[in-house]
């Protein structure tokens, strides 16, 4: 069991939803709790990791009037945007597509890239099997793909946001179109579930392309990985975003991005190399070109890319990316 200062995560995670926001006696309102939000159930390395972050935040916001730093914890991507909204998290380390739903939906802030172990971005790679005839993602009308799960940004939001840019109007599998959207190809898609059956799918014949991150499809064993072919590859985009509740407190909602990149940059775990090619641990997430977040925001905006949210999607590893 983890314990800090003598209560363990285990207690923090059961009070979190009991302390709020408590008035300071002959004052404004004062937030006296800063809470970490968590998808899905703890492992020993979120614990960890966790455990460390509160720490931290506990010894910088000591003299802001901050008390205690708490872990709510909630089971899907539905429930976190309602947490936002409803005050109950401040902060959150989420993958992209999941950084990009909480923006959109509950008007929450995105302003750093947070590294994870040391990779800092991915891809999504299009794969077919070795011998399909299929070289170009621009001739594949009427064939059918296989996404992982439908909340995973390597396999499912980046890939679809793709195939949408190559005039592809994607229509899920057992459903009927309503009319030709004019000038777009058909592409037909289905989810396989997780990574592994992504690959099984594609391998079978059951679907013509399969999509994975390219840290993902590095992991392929290579009896299976030699019947499979690369046929494409997107551009580069961030694995983990820092998202911060929007109506935070301003001066506090500064100061703890300033601490977050204090504490993403002083850790030792991270070593990777900035744009540039100098040695660093942190990048920021600007708005401009393909991969900001003001373009892919304006995605989900628009509905390019569907948000379904009644998919349970626990932060496991068919879906980290």
């Amino acid at each position: 069991m983890n314990v800090m200062n003598g209560i363990s995560v285990k207690h923090l995670l059961c009070i979190a939803l009991l302390i709020g926001y408590t008035p300071v006696a002959g004052a404004v309102d004062t937030q006296r709790v800063l809470r970490i939000g968590q998808l899905g159930e703890s492992t020993p390395e979120n614990v960890a990791r966790l455990d460390a972050e509160i720490a931290v935040l506990r010894e910088k916001f000591t003299d802001d009037g901050i008390e205690a730093v708490e872990i709510v914890s909630v089971d899907t991507v539905e429930a976190m945007i309602n947490a936002f909204k409803e005050k109950r998290i401040d902060w959150l380390t989420a993958p992209l597509f999941h950084a990009l739903i909480y923006a959109e939906k509950a008007h929450a802030v995105i302003f750093t890239q947070k590294l994870k172990s040391g990779i800092s971005k991915f891809h999504t790679v299009f794969f077919v099997r070795k011998d399909s005839e299929i070289t170009q993602l621009e001739k594949i009308e009427r064939k059918m793909v296989g996404f992982g799960s439908p909340l995973s940004s390597s396999d499912f939001f980046v890939p679809y946001y793709e195939l949408h840019e190559h005039n592809y109007t994607l229509v899920k599998y057992g459903e009927k179109l309503d009319g030709e959207v004019l000038g777009k190809k058909r592409l037909y898609y289905r989810f396989s579930g997780s990574q592994r059956d992504v690959v099984k799918d594609v391998l079978s014949g059951q679907i013509d392309v399969g999509v994975l991150s390219n840290h993902q499809y590095e992991k392929i064993l290579p009896e299976l990985k030699k019947d499979l072919r690369v046929m494409y590859r997107t551009a580069s985009f961030p694995i983990e975003i820092e998202v911060i509740r929007t109506d935070i407190d301003p001066s506090l909602k500064m100061k703890l991005r300033d601490v977050i990149n204090q504490y993403n940059n002083e850790r030792d775990d991270v070593p990777v190399l900035q744009s540039d090619g100098k040695q660093g641990k942190f990048y920021d997430f600007v708005g401009e070109g393909r991969d900001g977040f003001v373009y892919l925001r304006s995605i989900l905006k628009h509905e390019v890319v569907p948000v379904i949210l009644n998919d349970r999607n626990e932060p496991d590893e068919k879906t980290k990316n």
